[in-house]
């Protein structure tokens, strides 16, 4: 029998969270679906705990990768050994709130959708604090509260779901909000990059070859956010050059797929405006997070791109516009960094007064 969903849950030397994450996959009220956990060589005793917690469990499978690769290769993997109707995609250091796996499953069945996407999340700092993040429309998800008639088919016309993404209508980006039909996954050749920023690009695909994609006014997962997280931290100068080669990763993967895509070749100006969105995602947050712009003068890292993205894309074109972009938000990102700088030195000025 074929299972109603497959949890992917990667993992990577979360030995003091995977417990909670998985517990919290169990905790649904759902019948027949699995849970593939794919530990990615962890060295803290994660794929221990788990082989400890849940090898005799029926629902979970346990999978330790041969070699190592990224979150996005992990997922990659889990797709191609998934059994499930649908695909759910849950990080190790996560949770879903009770019965969300359910309503999602609901949700799909009810719409016959390939893609259904909740458009709010709960976020959790290690201290126990929660805070709602969402629009207006969204609130506290729970069974007494279902109601189908909320949920909207985003439009099948391409170029309107892709402004819905370009005018930053679109909350929730994540690949974690989501459940996809395995076999659309499947039939369309859809896959991760195995670089950062995964989610981003993977939405990107799902947005251009979807014939169903369903926007659910709700959230079903928790994003903890722990100090050591993949998404989380700052980075020595050290980091930047492998930072910025997987950003050039993600872009080569994000325009290979482009080539695939009949609308794309018919409107080459959601190409261009595509990469421009993207490309400013990458860069706004990834090297502003890890404060590389507190690190290394902002001359270096722009070196560091050009040397970088023209290593992978060769259309000189292209080139240009990824380094204009990053001069605009490097310009931007410094400036704002050093004005964090002096906030900080003044609060601690003030304080001591």
């Amino acid at each position: 029998m074929i299972p109603k969903i497959s949890v992917v849950v990667p993992l990577y030397n979360r030995k003091n969270y995977v417990q909670q994450t998985v517990d919290s996959a169990l905790n649904q009220n759902l019948d027949d679906y699995e849970i593939l956990i794919l530990d990615n060589q962890s060295t803290d005793g994660s794929y221990e705990l788990c082989q400890k917690l849940y090898i005799n469990n029926p629902k979970i499978k346990i999978i330790r990768q041969k070699f190592q690769c990224g979150l996005g290769g992990a997922r990659n993997i889990g797709i191609s050994l998934a059994r499930g109707k649908y695909i759910a995609f849950l990080d190790s250091d996560d949770l879903y709130v009770k019965d969300g796996l359910k309503h999602m499953y609901e949700i799909a069945e009810a719409t016959n959708a390939d893609v259904v996407h909740a458009v709010g999340w709960l976020e959790s700092l290690d201290d126990g604090g929660s805070t709602i993040r969402a629009d207006s429309q969204l609130k506290p998800h729970v069974a007494d509260t279902f109601n189908l008639t909320e949920i909207a088919n985003l439009s099948p016309e391409i170029q309107i779901r892709l402004q819905s993404l370009l005018n930053r209508t679109l909350n929730n980006l994540n690949a974690w909000s989501k459940i996809y039909r395995r076999d659309y996954l499947i039939e369309n050749a859809l896959t991760f990059p195995d670089t950062l920023n995964e989610d981003v690009n993977f939405l990107i695909l799902n947005l251009l070859n979807a014939e169903r994609y369903v926007i659910a006014p709700i959230f079903w997962n928790v994003y903890r956010i722990a100090p050591d997280s993949l998404s989380f931290g700052q980075k020595d100068a050290s980091f930047l050059a492998k930072v910025i080669d997987t950003l050039a990763l993600a872009m080569k993967h994000l325009n290979d797929n482009f080539k695939a895509s009949a609308f794309l070749r018919n409107n080459p100006a959601y190409s261009d405006a595509l990469r421009e969105f993207f490309l400013m995602h990458l860069f706004n947050f990834n090297l502003f997070r890890w404060n590389f712009y507190g690190i290394i003068p902002l001359d270096e890292i722009q070196k560091v791109v050009r040397q970088t993205f023209s290593k992978y894309i060769s259309d000189e074109t292209q080139l240009e516009i990824c380094c204009a972009l990053f001069n605009y938000t490097g310009i931007y990102n410094s400036r704002l960094n050093q004005a964090l700088v002096e906030n900080k030195i003044l609060a601690q000025k003030i304080q001591g007064s």
